[in-house]
């Protein structure tokens, strides 16, 4: 998955997990409280993740590695 992609898919998490939890919490249903704070964890997690394992995948692939490169460059 694209870098931008992911952070696209983030964002998305985020946003839907937001009212998620509004609705569970004001009309006290637990699983959809739980569910939007799952979605807004995952989406809040997701950039410093993709940051981090391309500085993690950049140290262990060659300079060669070109798919690499477009992968975590865009």
């Amino acid at each position: 998955m694209k870098s931008k992609t992911a952070l696209g898919l983030g964002l998305i998490l985020f946003l839907l997990g937001l009212p998620l939890i509004s609705l569970g919490s004001a009309r006290e249903i637990g699983v959809l409280f739980y569910l939007g704070l799952a979605a807004v964890i995952v989406g809040a997690a997701l950039p410093p993740f993709i940051r981090f394992s391309c500085r993690i995948a950049g140290t262990w692939l060659s300079e060669q590695n070109a798919d690499w490169r477009r992968t975590c460059n865009q």
